[in-house]
């Protein structure tokens, strides 16, 4: 099974993913780079591993596609379903994600991503509310444990002590994801 994390931009798509090492027999796909669907699509498990990964901007639930980058939404939408792959949304409130990065992400952005989430739900398996997850980390995790059949081997309110270091890389310079859960960001 390979696991793939959605969300509109500055909602904690890095944060979900960095939390799924938290499972038994996972495999995340990259920790500090995101990937394209044929890259998901052709990589290759050991026997038992469970991959994860995190959306792009150019891919299906964020916002932006561009089909000369990306297979158009349907073809890809067609892959989640020809390979095994959940889609595990994240969502965060709009006007904390707006204020987020001063205004990384625009209304627009925003809405088009929550457009996708409910017009195309069908294809989700679980999601996953930002401020439950601060609020009550291990709650969330048994959610999303029975929904995606895993098994647990670190809670999630012990983030990010089973994280490895490299995980941070991509936010070099930014200490906030090595926080813990529910502390002030």
């Amino acid at each position: 099974m390979k696991i793939y994390i959605v969300g509109c931009a500055k909602s904690g798509t890095w944060l979900l993913l960095w939390l799924f090492s938290a499972f038994e027999n996972i495999h995340i796909l990259d920790y500090d780079s995101e990937r394209k669907i044929n890259y998901v699509q052709d990589f290759k498990l050991n026997k038992g591993q469970i991959g994860v990964w995190k959306r792009t901007w150019n891919m299906a639930f964020s916002h932006h596609r561009d089909e000369i980058v990306s297979p158009p939404l349907e073809k890809q939408l067609e892959i989640f379903q020809e390979n095994d792959i959940s889609v595990v949304y994240i969502r965060r409130k709009k006007e904390d994600v707006l204020k987020s990065d001063g205004g990384w992400v625009s209304e627009n952005r925003y809405d088009d991503c929550e457009k996708q989430a409910i017009e195309y739900s069908e294809y989700i398996k679980c999601f996953v509310d930002y401020d439950d997850l601060l609020k009550n980390p291990d709650k969330v995790q048994k959610i999303i444990t029975k929904s995606l059949n895993l098994k647990i081997k670190n809670n999630w309110s012990d983030f990010p002590d089973f994280v490895p270091d490299e995980a941070f890389n991509v936010h070099k310079g930014a200490n906030y994801s090595k926080r813990r859960l529910g502390e002030k960001y």
